[in-house]
């Protein structure tokens, strides 16, 4: 299983910098390497962080952040390995 954390805490970065959505997509797409798997494990970390706070404005920044990456990287087939 991929380690999430280094996708969290640069999510959490970037939100906090007031990075572009496009470009911090991008970087979190590059850090993910492509994969999925990466960037929906640290959107479930950031769900159950609103889910315990919805208040928690940090991770709703990066939420959206890691949102968009996924968008980037679209769906599995299950044919590409």
């Amino acid at each position: 299983m991929p380690d999430p954390d280094p996708i969290i805490g640069r999510a959490l970065a970037l939100g906090a910098a007031g990075a572009g959505r496009t470009e911090a997509a991008e970087e979190l797409v590059r850090l993910s390497e492509g994969r999925r798997e990466p960037l929906a494990l640290a959107r479930d970390r950031f769900v159950a962080r609103l889910h315990a706070d919805s208040a928690d404005y940090e991770a709703t920044k990066a939420l959206l952040l890691v949102n968009a990456a996924l968008s980037r990287v679209g769906w599995s087939t299950g044919a590409d390995g």
